[in-house]
Formats: C-alpha cells, sequence, structure tokens
C-alpha cells in the first residue's frame, strides 16, 4: 500500500489514510462526507478504492479527477442507497454540527453490514482539554469560541459541539456498530507531561466512575470499553480523536437492563 507523506498531506488526512487502508481492502466503495477540496478521496483512489466526495457547499479548489456530490447536508437523509458503502469517513466535521445523533443514523444507513466507519474529531477528553475546562469552563478545541454577533447560520464554522466520547459510544453501540480502533492526532509533549503528573489519579478515578459507581456501567463490558477509551494514552495525549467502526448488524436489540427514569413514559 502507497504512503502518504503526513507533513505535506496533513496529519489528520494522514491518519484518516491510514486507518481506512488498514481495516478496508482496495477496491471498495468509500464515501467521504465534507470532503473539502477532495485531497483524501483523490489518494484513495490513486491506490484503488472507489470513492465519492460530498460537501454542502461548492468548493472551487475542488480535484476534478473525483466524484463530489455538492449540496448534501448530513443532518438529512443524503442521496445515496441504504448498505451502498463499504466505508464511510467524517473528517473534522462532527463537531459543528448539533445534531450528532442524525449524523450518526445517517453512516449507519448507507454503511453495509461490515462496512468501516472512519472519524476524526477534536479531542475534548485529553487532559489538557479536561484541564482547561476544569479552570475555565470551556472545552479547548480548535477555534476560538464562537463570538456572540455571529449570525446562527454561520455559528457551524465553530466547534460548538465538541464530540464526548462515552456519548459516542454509546450512540455506536445502539446502532450496532462496534469500535475497532481508538486513536489520535496530533500528540502533545505539554500532554505527555500532564500524562505522567495526573495519570496515577486519573487511570483510578475513572475506573471507580465507569466500573463501580455509574449503576448503568457498573460490571459490565460496556462500562469497561468506555473505561479503556477514556484512559487510552492517545485518548489523554493527542488533540484529536481518530476512531474506526465497524457496522455489525442492525440497531441493537433487546431487553433493557438500565435503570431508566420515572418521567421516561410520561411523553
Amino acid at each position: 500500500m502507497k504512503d502518504v507523506d503526513s507533513f505535506h498531506f496533513g496529519y489528520t488526512r494522514a491518519k484518516v489514510y491510514e486507518l481506512v487502508t488498514g481495516h478496508c481492502p482496495v477496491g471498495k466503495r468509500i464515501l467521504e462526507y465534507s470532503c473539502g477540496d477532495g485531497a483524501l478521496c483523490a489518494a484513495l483512489q490513486e491506490v484503488g478504492y472507489e470513492v465519492t466526495g460530498t460537501n454542502y457547499s461548492v468548493y472551487k479548489n475542488a480535484n476534478k479527477n473525483v466524484k463530489i456530490v455538492n449540496g448534501v447536508d448530513l443532518t438529512e437523509k443524503t442521496p445515496f442507497e441504504n448498505e451502498s458503502f463499504d466505508c464511510v469517513i467524517i473528517s473534522e466535521t462532527v463537531q459543528n454540527i448539533p445534531n450528532h445523533v442524525a449524523v450518526y443514523k445517517e453512516v449507519a444507513r448507507v454503511l453495509k453490514q461490515g462496512g468501516i466507519f472512519v472519524m476524526t474529531t477534536p479531542n475534548i477528553m485529553s487532559i489538557k482539554s479536561r484541564i482547561h475546562f476544569f479552570l475555565t469552563g470551556l472545552f479547548k478545541v480548535k477555534w476560538k469560541f464562537i463570538g456572540f454577533d455571529v449570525p446562527m447560520d454561520c455559528s457551524f464554522a465553530y466547534h460548538n459541539h465538541p464530540v464526548h466520547l462515552p456519548v459516542a459510544l454509546y450512540y455506536f453501540h445502539a446502532l450496532n456498530m462496534k469500535p475497532i480502533d481508538v486513536d489520535g492526532v496530533y500528540p502533545k509533549l505539554k500532554s505527555y507531561l500532564f500524562y505522567l503528573l495526573f495519570a496515577w489519579l486519573i487511570i483510578p478515578c475513572t475506573w471507580l466512575t465507569t466500573m463501580k459507581k455509574e449503576t448503568n456501567l457498573a460490571n459490565s463490558k460496556h462500562g469497561k470499553s468506555v473505561f479503556e477509551a477514556l484512559t487510552a494514552r492517545t485518548t489523554l495525549c493527542c488533540d484529536r480523536l481518530a476512531l474506526a467502526v465497524r457496522k455489525e448488524g442492525d440497531s441493537a436489540a433487546g431487553e433493557v437492563q438500565s435503570e431508566l427514569p420515572d418521567w421516561i413514559t410520561r411523553y
């Protein structure tokens, strides 16, 4: 498999390329939502994948050799058949969208059984971000906090909706998609120093919370998966999350074992 130059191609794109080529055989159909200029699509197409990209807006500098469908809104049904792609990519986009559930549902709809979903997003689970939130009440994300003079129809340009990893893991499970790779991009020296200082406290506290205190997670495989994801070194030390998730069936079904709030039957 052809390698890419991470420095010139971009470290995030290079990580997506690595995850796709590592989990999806060459020749398969790939869909990249919000593909921008189509550079990643072009790189994957060059090594033998059948690639389609989408954008909401028209990019004047988009690669002319890549099939890009414009006007695609990720929060609505997209113009693709059910189970029509072997891999779906959403890179550096979900944090701009209020309705993550709609996005994940649409991914699950167009993804084939056994297909792979690859997502990157700013990592608010890093130690650096946790300390920043503890001290300021604001998540540490790439873009500045939105100005209050920004019109609502322009608010998508800011990272107003960062991904909360445990909640994302729940949605993946509910859609019968299983995480197979929890990785990161842009490890920072400061974060590794924080890791050396605070890991001894973070890891046991996270274990105690996920495995004992949280009633609906305690002593379950799901509590274990959340604990492992939250305490992985890449999660704690990287500025970006990079996830690979495999679709294993339709939506998860079965008897609810969790304790549901009393008011759930009122509506």
